[in-house]
């Protein structure tokens, strides 16, 4: 047996076992996880749509599949939602099945827009650095509107920890890009009612100059999670310096 067969069967024993010390926990939460599903998504979805300009497709079918992943990935039309907190009893609105569910989909909506406007020329091509920073500084600002954030039970939305201490610099003001994302939806969307393309215009017009600078901060990012000590301190440092936008 090779060495990567051998991984596999490690990790798939390791996944087996683990659930079979934890089926009844985690049966649980499935099943809870799929009567909110069943209760709030169309509402959800419904207003996700409607602050994002969107209407789906009738044949359009999103699964949620669990997994014990701390983290919640997608893949095509299915995400995974993780229950590991959920087995540790430290389970929060903001990662419910249904807050997954409304973030993930925010994303697939995005992506499909973003994939017309270029299309279109209405946007310049930026980098996948640089547009999933926008992709998951915009679910931050969806999932903190009002009626959403009242039908998820959540207040103050941080969503993926690689954007909070992310910061953008725009003329003399610095902003976390979550607050930047957001004061451009406040704006153009709520204040001006202009369309949620506009919004994606404006946004893009604004980072595509700064470009290679957001992925200078991916690979800082990535390089923090195997620093440690005096090096983690110094890149953490490094990766809040405020980016400048236009």
């Amino acid at each position: 047996m090779d060495k990567s067969s051998n991984e596999e069967k490690c990790v798939a024993e390791f996944l087996d076992n683990f659930y079979k010390e934890n089926r009844v926990q985690a049966d649980r939460i499935i099943r809870e996880s799929k009567n909110l599903f069943e209760d709030k998504s169309g509402e959800a979805l419904k207003i996700l749509g409607g602050l994002m300009d969107y209407e789906w497709e009738e044949s359009v079918v999103y699964t949620a599949t669990p997994t014990i992943l701390s983290f919640s990935p997608f893949h095509g039309n299915t995400f995974f939602f993780s229950i590991l907190s959920g087995l540790r009893n430290k389970e929060t609105k903001e990662k419910n099945v249904l807050s997954v569910a409304v973030h993930e989909i925010s994303h697939f909506v995005f992506l499909d827009q973003v994939k017309r406007l270029e299309f279109n020329n209405k946007i310049m091509k930026v980098s996948k650095e640089t547009t999933d920073y926008i992709k998951e500084s915009l679910a931050v600002v969806l999932l903190n509107q009002e009626p959403l954030k009242s039908l998820l039970e959540i207040e103050g939305y941080l969503g993926n920890p690689e954007i909070r201490s992310l910061r953008v610099k725009r003329e003399a003001r610095v902003l976390k890009i979550s607050e930047f994302l957001n004061e451009c939806f406040q704006r153009t969307k709520i204040e001006n009612k202009m369309t949620f393309s506009d919004f994606l215009c404006e946004v893009f017009e604004s980072v595509y100059p700064a470009d290679s600078m957001f992925q200078e901060k991916r690979k800082i990012w990535n390089q923090l999670s195997l620093a440690k000590d005096n090096g983690k301190i110094r890149l953490e440092t490094i990766y809040a310096e405020p980016i400048k936008v236009d």
